[in-house]
């Protein structure tokens, strides 16, 4: 994974990271400190990256070894998909531990009064 370019916020960056998959040209847009730090965009496979920086460019640049996009937009959803299903079961575990800590700070309270 290499470094390709940064910009204030990521709405510039999206027309940049449609334009490389479009082309066969994995990345990922990091912007998790974002609006603080800078928006950055990175290629993931580093053989990919002298393309990219020609496509930056020129739009119209032919890449010499692209992935089906049809495959990377599948591969994408799939990240998605996968993150929301972890974040939703760290969300379920975290509620089953605050209604347990609840629970017995109240049982606690309760026997020691």
């Amino acid at each position: 994974m290499k470094y390709l370019t940064s910009a204030e916020s990521q709405h510039e960056l999206l027309e940049l990271k449609a334009l490389l998959t479009d082309r066969g040209i994995p990345s990922m847009l990091q912007t998790e400190l974002a609006p603080y730090s800078k928006a950055m965009l990175f290629v993931l496979i580093d053989e990919q990256y002298d393309d990219a920086n020609k496509l930056m460019s020129d739009p119209a640049y032919e890449v010499s070894k692209p992935i089906d996009p049809a495959v990377l937009k599948q591969l994408e959803a799939q990240a998605t998909a996968s993150d929301g299903v972890l974040w939703a079961s760290i969300g379920k575990y975290a509620l089953t531990a605050t209604v347990l800590a609840v629970l017995a700070a109240a049982y606690l309270i309760d026997r020691f009064s």
